[in-house]
């Protein structure tokens, strides 16, 4: 997922940040003398404006798989719909919440960093779909300097995105923001760069990358449903981030990989203006595709170590069918179509 959500993107586009007064439910101060309060092993940070129904739908799944050692978080953008008054009803579920304007879906993940009390993060849109593989993901969380990283599924491409990626892999495409758990330690260094309204989430990951002091690794778990039905992507590019691109992908590639990224880019460049966003996607994948298959050691980002277990294809299997989340209603493979931008998870050319 390299996009931000079409629904939230478009609702914030002119929505100033520093009006309004925050609505807000924090916990109860505790003693002094109480013995401090040990870290959720995970905070789910959910971002939303004015998506009351897929609101009601994600809060009822993610606290019927509600474990302990998980925190929610919910950030919402001044909604004038009624997702305040599902917030309220479960407000005795929810950790912290918070409501009031702001820039834009990368400013309000930023806030639930500041609230968030996990020893790893993991953000959620207000349409997106758990699935088994994320409680999976949990019992792997090991080392706190690790991000971690599975799959999705692509209900309209029909295909699982994703798979072990390689620096020059996520030079050329990102992955998916529903499928990383990120530990608490990135957030000392870095935080989603407001310049980039719809790709911050990939200039982050780049910059990860490069970070000495961390790394990525690949799990094999199906963790959420990404919806791929189109929105914003198809109309527009993060032009800042495309000035910088090449500037984040410099220092995680030696020369010669990166001469190879900048020609990539350059060749999708003139794809998009003949065939638009899907040719250049499509280009991608098959590069990357060919990469996955002919590399020796799948691994962990920037080691070139394995995974803790065999990767399986991220690209052609089917979902799991017996999903962490109710299914009841399902239109797709595992579950309904969420209403998100399909180019956070889609390279962006």
């Amino acid at each position: 997922m390299e996009r931000s959500p079409s629904w939230y993107l478009l609702m914030h586009q002119s929505r100033p940040s520093s009006s309004g007064v925050a609505r807000t439910h924090e916990p109860q101060p505790r003693s002094a003398n109480a013995d401090p309060q040990p870290r959720p092993l995970v905070t789910i940070v959910v971002v939303t404006h004015n998506s009351a129904k897929g609101l009601s739908n994600v809060l009822r799944e993610v606290l019927d798989l509600r474990r302990d050692d998980v925190e929610l978080v919910i950030i919402d953008g001044a909604s004038t719909d009624a997702t305040l008054e599902i917030i309220r009803a479960r407000e005795g579920e929810i950790d912290q919440w918070l409501s009031e304007p702001d820039g834009g879906p990368y400013e309000a993940m930023n806030k639930g960093l500041r609230l968030g009390r996990g020893q790893w993060f993991y953000f959620l849109g207000a349409d997106d779909r758990l699935q088994a593989g994320f409680l999976a993901m949990l019992a792997t969380l090991q080392n706190p300097a690790t991000i971690y990283y599975g799959d999705v599924w692509m209900p309209r491409r029909s295909i699982r995105y994703g798979g072990a990626f390689t620096p020059l892999e996520l030079a050329l495409r990102n992955i998916c923001h529903q499928a990383i758990f990120y530990p608490r330690c990135v957030w000392q260094a870095h935080r989603y760069d407001p310049r980039y309204p719809r790709l911050a989430d990939y200039a982050l990951n780049l910059r990860c990358c490069a970070d000495a002091n961390l790394r990525f690794e690949y799990v094999p778990e199906l963790v959420a449903i990404f919806n791929d039905q189109g929105g914003l992507s198809q109309s527009g590019l993060d032009l800042a981030f495309e000035a910088d691109r090449l500037a984040l992908v410099r220092p995680m590639l030696p020369l010669h990989l990166y001469l190879l990224a900048c020609a990539w880019h350059l060749g999708l460049r003139g794809l998009r203006r003949i065939g638009g966003f899907d040719l250049a996607w499509r280009a991608k994948l098959a590069l990357t595709r060919y990469l996955q298959r002919t590399r020796r050691r799948p691994g962990v980002i920037p080691s070139p170590t394995s995974a803790t277990r065999r990767p399986t294809s991220a690209h052609s299997d089917p979902p799991n069918l017996s999903p962490a989340v109710d299914s009841s209603n399902a239109t797709g493979p595992t579950g309904p179509a969420a209403q998100l931008d399909d180019d956070r998870a889609r390279p962006n050319g």
